[in-house]
């Protein structure tokens, strides 16, 4: 499954020591600290004080992951999720994108406990929300992002035996990968192959073996 996630957060993606990580991130949440640096004081129940506290958690939910927690990483970014659901209320430009991540991580942890009902559920919210994201922006970045997602989601809907559904989410992300403005991008073609040789895996199962 592929760690989508990661590659579109470069702090979260640059992590070494992730115990020390780890650690350092929870004695922040636990102390209520914010990001705006010590000699700062944003008030507890501001916008941006509530912003910060889920990314702490998206975060430290990242390195639990790393560590094989995967259950104690669900729970984390859960709490996030809750966090980035009453900000985008509020703010859903500011907030819809962490929203979405934080959707497509609780999927990728539910995955690695071999949960695939709740993890496909929990990517088909994230890319209920890139696909207003790329209406909004239809932008590389943005449409590799909800690609991700919906390749995420055809490997749940795979290892669940929905092969037919599982195919038509990897052949919408291969349609994305394949589409103007990103089929002459290096950094996708990775990503393009991995989903066709998953879209070969579920024609496989479905006995179509002259398309895989």
């Amino acid at each position: 499954m592929t760690i989508g996630l990661l590659r579109s957060n470069k702090g979260v993606r640059e992590i070494t020591d992730t115990y020390k990580v780890k650690n350092v991130i929870k004695k922040s949440i636990d102390e209520n600290s914010n990001l705006a640096g010590p000699s700062v004081t944003v008030p507890s129940d501001t916008i941006i004080s509530k912003g910060a506290r889920a990314n702490q958690h998206f975060v430290l939910s990242v390195s639990l992951h790393h560590l094989g927690q995967y259950r104690e990483a669900a729970q984390c970014v859960e709490t996030a999720i809750s966090i980035y659901n009453t900000l985008v209320k509020k703010e859903p430009e500011m907030f819809n994108a962490d929203l979405a991540q934080s959707q497509d991580a609780l999927g990728f942890y539910l995955f690695s406990l071999n949960s695939y009902e709740e993890a496909a559920g929990a990517i088909q919210v994230a890319i209920d929300i890139k696909q207003k994201l790329v209406k909004q922006d239809p932008n590389h970045n943005s449409r590799a992002s909800l690609a991700f997602s919906m390749a995420n989601l055809s490997e749940n809907l795979h290892r669940l035996g929905y092969y037919e559904d599982a195919v038509v989410s990897i052949e919408a992300a291969i349609a994305i990968y394949e589409g103007p403005g990103m089929n002459n991008l290096d950094e996708y073609h990775d990503e393009l192959a991995r989903s066709q040789q998953t879209l070969g895996h579920c024609l496989q199962h479905l006995g179509r073996y002259e398309e895989a």
